[in-house]
């Protein structure tokens, strides 16, 4: 069985979480602050720690009253620390001496920023940064800002905060209980009532937060983040656009929003927007927009630049990422350098290429005079799976099969399949059809042949038997006559090019077993990736005397319009019939036309159509 993992890793969505944390509440300031601590050390070889306190101001100068989110970076490193305001100040510990710059957002408010430098000997520093207010305002009806907050209600947010910021969810849950009975229609309180939801594993009850802050204000950008980021987790990637776009709207210089823009149009196999975000995220964001090269990475790979990317993913990985995404970034290097590789093949022995390429075509031939006297069930199983190839639903699905591939002129080949005597896509899981998976041993038809390279491996091993191992793949200057996608019935048919390698018996010359794979992501119709593997099997017929070799099972993965599918057929019960019976079959029904199904109607090129 070959590795059906596609070739481009997606960003998981079990880092949505983690996103969700990191970018708009990070749980890990003390940790990182530490870190640069160690860095940065005295001609003695003494940790000099400071204390920084930071001190945010409305535009009048007196204490900012709402909620800020403050991020420090150390000017030479990528570590940084992110603490929020509550009464207007936060605090970072155990400080090396050296350059920080202090970037201040908040809802409603112009991002601020200020260099500081922390001396040797300086137990405590202050910095004071005043916010101002957005001069233009798209909705009229927004809060101009968020509401004051009461002393009392500050020193619950504030004490809430602290607790969510150390995992002390219990504690956080009674501080926010009782903010929430003084002020239940503070954006504030509604936000971090989300963030705690959110850490809580409780999806829906944070979305209601978050919805709630919205109907308080409008413009609360941190809220459109996160509401973002429960989209995607969903998978609802417009929704999550549109959050985004929001949040842009309320400030444009939110490396933040272009970050996880940059993802979600990955995520929707728009790399050029992508690459737009992830570039404008390390623009404003520098240092601390490293997260912005992984989506970065994915697009530029996407798009076959894989030189770029490599790049991109090196200096991400010396920007000092968390451990999910450094184990992502480090597989997609290994895929970049390391060469597919080949099966074990025996040293030393000729490979008669051409002889075997011809009797592989004689046994198309016949295939082709049989396939259409033989009915067989077919076994569907279908999954959806995750970014780690587990399965998150299945459906299995059985069908009364049967296959005709027919000669409509010289050099036209027609193939049509009938379940449960019908061709309508339907009947397929997720109104996604694949067919024509028999017949992909047309590569060695006569028809065909000459529009792929041909490569013999070498002489290998499939099961209990010698068998050459065919390398093919399509000639660049050759039209993709064999396969195609069209996303429904009367749709346009985007043929694509595929390679692949066959395993051929020795001696009878006959396939065993084919896989196969895109030549490269086809972004302009989302399909990321597909890999199929096909195994054939002796059938023999009692009653006709007649021995045939059949499709014993098919895998197929595939990664189309952000919807990663895994399918098994088998096919069992083959009967053979002969040409009385073949002419009292009834005529199959009308196809109907399915929205994002790949078809199988007749063209004038008939290609084989997923």
């Amino acid at each position: 069985m070959g590795n059906i993992v596609p070739t481009l890793r997606r960003i998981p969505m079990s880092l949505w979480t983690f996103l969700i944390l990191s970018l708009l509440f990070p749980a890990q300031g003390s940790k990182a602050a530490q870190r640069t601590a160690a860095q940065a050390q005295s001609a003695g070889g003494q940790v000099a720690v400071t204390r920084l306190i930071v001190t945010v101001r409305d535009e009048g100068g007196g204490t900012f009253s709402g909620l800020a989110t403050v991020t420090l970076q150390h000017l030479d490193s990528p570590v940084f620390s992110t603490g929020t305001t509550m009464g207007g100040q936060t605090i970072f510990d155990g400080l090396g001496p050296g350059e920080y710059t202090i970037v201040v957002s908040a809802p409603g408010y112009l991002t601020a920023s200020e260099r500081v430098n922390l001396t040797h000997g300086s137990e405590s520093e202050q910095a004071y940064i005043a916010l101002k207010r957005e001069s233009s305002s798209s909705t009229v009806s927004a809060p101009q800002g968020p509401p004051a907050l009461s002393p009392k209600l500050q020193k619950e947010l504030g004490k809430a905060t602290a607790a969510l910021q150390a995992n002390r969810l219990e504690e956080a849950q009674r501080h926010l209980d009782e903010a929430y009975r003084l002020a239940p229609g503070n954006p504030e309180v509604n936000y971090i009532r989300g963030l705690l939801a959110d850490r809580q594993g409780k999806l829906a009850a944070a979305q209601a937060s978050w919805e709630k802050t919205l109907s308080l204000d409008p413009k609360h950008g941190l809220t459109l983040q996160a509401l973002a980021t429960i989209m995607a987790r969903k998978g609802d990637y417009p929704a999550a656009k549109g959050y985004l776009d929001r949040a842009l709207q309320v400030d444009a210089n939110s490396w933040r929003a272009h970050e996880l823009l940059a993802i979600v149009c990955f995520r929707q196999s728009d790399f050029t927007e992508a690459v737009n975000h992830a570039e404008r995220s390390l623009e404003l964001g520098k240092n601390l927009a490293n997260g912005a090269r992984l989506p970065l990475a994915e697009s530029l790979i996407a798009q076959n630049q894989t030189a770029p990317a490599t790049e991109v993913l090196h200096a991400f990985l010396d920007g000092g990422p968390p451990k999910e995404q450094a184990a992502i970034a480090s597989k997609l290097l290994q895929k970049l350098s390391v060469p597919e590789p080949l099966p074990a093949v025996e040293p030393g022995i000729a490979c008669p290429l051409q002889e075997i390429l011809d009797g592989a075509a004689d046994h198309v031939r016949e295939f082709m005079k049989s396939v259409d006297r033989i009915t067989a069930t077919e076994h569907l199983n279908h999954q959806v799976v995750n970014e780690w190839g587990l399965a998150t639903r299945e459906e299995k699905r059985s069908f009364n099969y049967v296959v005709s591939i027919s000669e409509l002129s010289p050099g036209y080949l027609s193939v049509e399949e009938y379940r449960n005597g019908t061709t309508d896509l339907s009947v397929f899981p997720d109104a996604i059809a694949t067919t024509g998976l028999p017949a992909a041993v047309l590569v060695f038809h006569p028809y065909y042949r000459d529009d792929y390279d041909m490569r013999c491996e070498g002489l290998g091993q499939w099961k209990d038997s010698r068998a050459w191992q065919i390398h093919f793949s399509q000639k660049p200057k050759k039209p993709s006559r064999l396969r195609g996608y069209r996303a429904a019935v009367n749709s346009p048919l985007t043929p694509i090019a595929f390679k692949g390698r066959a395993w051929i018996q020795e001696n009878t010359h006959q396939v065993v077993r084919m896989e196969t794979d895109l030549q490269s992501a086809m972004p302009e119709i989302k399909l990321l990736a597909e890999h199929m593997d096909i195994e054939f099997g002796p059938v023999t017929f009692r009653s006709q005397k007649e021995n045939m070799w059949l499709p014993a099972s098919a895998d197929i993965y595939f990664d189309l319009r952000g919807r990663r599918i895994r399918r098994r057929n088998t096919f069992t019960n083959y009967l053979l019939f002969t040409v009385n019976e073949k002419q009292s079959i009834s005529a199959p029904k009308e196809s109907k036309s399915t929205d994002e199904s790949r078809t199988s109607v007749p063209g004038s090129v008939r290609p084989l159509e997923n």
